[in-house]
C-alpha cells in the first residue's frame, strides 16, 4: 500500500510573472488533493515580493483558520525576512498566526536580496534549531532562462546553504527549487534535505538517488507555478524500492513538518 503523498513545496497567491499564475489557498488545496495528495506544506506567494512578508502571512494563516478542508493536512511555511530589523516580530506573528498547523518557515534570500551569510540568518537559525521548526531556502522561483529580460533574479548559491547546514548541525534545512546540477553542494550536508520540484535529469529519481539518499529528498510540486502531476511523474524509477518512494512521497516530509503519526527514518 502507498504512503499518503505530502506536498513539501506549494504556495497559495499570485505569480505575476510568466502566464501569471493565480491560486488562492483553497484552490491549492483542492488542486493537490485532486492530484491525490494527503496533504501540503503552503506558503503564501506575495511575500516573495513584499517590502515586508508580515500581511502576507497574516492573510495565508487567517485563510487557514478558516478553510473547510476534509481529509487534507494542511501546515503551513510562512516567509521571514531576517535582513530586516523587525524579523523577530515577523516570526513572533507568524508563529501565533498559523498555531498548530506551523510547519517550518520560508526564507527567500534573492529575492529578498541577502545573503546567507547575513547575521540575522545565522540568528534565525538558531531560533528554529531550538523549537526543531526547519527552515526552507527557496534557492529560486523559477528557471533563470525564464524570466523576464529586465527583472533575471540569480538563484542563491547552493554551496552557500550547505556552509548554513555546516554551522547549524542541529537545523533542519530544506533546499527548495534547486537544480539537478547542483545537488553535489549538499550532498555531504546530512542535515540538508531537498525538493524535487526543479529537478530535472534523464532518469530523475534514480539520478537523484546516486547523490543524496531516498530519506533527504522529498517531493514537492511548487504549485501553482507548475502543474502537481509534473512532480507526482518524478516518483519512479528502475530500481527504486517501495519503502524510498514512501519516504520521499511524503513519510519524511510528514515526519520534518510535524504531521501526526510520521514514522519516517531519521537522516543519516
Amino acid at each position: 500500500m502507498t504512503a499518503p503523498r505530502f506536498d513539501a513545496n506549494a504556495w497559495a497567491g499570485t505569480w505575476p510573472f510568466g502566464t501569471g499564475e493565480t491560486s488562492s489557498l483553497a484552490t491549492t488545496v483542492a488542486g493537490l488533493a485532486g492530484a491525490g495528495m494527503a496533504g501540503g506544506l503552503v506558503s503564501p506567494l506575495r511575500a516573495v515580493l513584499a517590502a515586508e512578508p508580515s500581511a502576507a502571512n497574516a492573510d495565508l494563516c487567517h485563510k487557514a483558520a478558516n478553510l473547510q478542508q476534509s481529509g487534507f493536512t494542511l501546515r503551513l511555511a510562512p516567509v521571514v525576512d531576517p535582513s530586516l530589523a523587525d524579523w523577530p516580530n515577523q516570526f513572533a506573528q507568524a508563529n501565533h498566526g498559523a498555531g498548530d498547523a506551523l510547519g517550518a518557515i520560508r526564507i527567500v534570500p534573492n529575492y529578498h536580496a541577502y545573503d546567507l551569510d547575513h547575521s540575522g540568518v545565522d540568528v534565525l537559525a538558531d531560533t528554529l534549531a531550538a523549537r526543531s521548526i526547519p527552515l526552507i531556502v527557496q534557492i529560486r522561483m523559477l528557471d533563470e532562462r525564464a524570466h523576464h529580460p529586465r527583472m533575471v533574479i540569480p538563484p542563491v548559491p547552493v554551496r552557500s546553504v550547505a556552509a548554513l547546514a555546516q554551522r547549524h548541525p542541529a537545523l533542519t534545512i530544506v533546499a527548495s527549487g534547486i537544480f539537478f546540477g547542483e545537488l553535489a553542494a549538499v550532498r555531504d550536508a546530512r542535515n540538508a534535505y531537498v525538493e524535487l520540484s526543479s529537478v530535472e535529469s534523464g532518469d530523475t529519481l534514480p539520478d537523484v538517488l546516486r547523490t543524496i539518499p531516498p530519506e533527504r529528498v522529498l517531493l514537492g510540486t511548487h504549485t501553482p507555478i507548475y502543474v502537481p502531476h509534473a512532480a507526482l511523474a518524478k516518483l519512479g524509477g528502475e530500481g527504486i524500492t517501495s519503502s524510498a518512494l514512501d519516504a520521499i512521497g511524503g513519510e519524511t516530509a510528514r515526519r520534518l513538518f510535524q504531521v501526526q503519526g510520521a514514522t519516517a527514518p531519521q537522516a543519516t
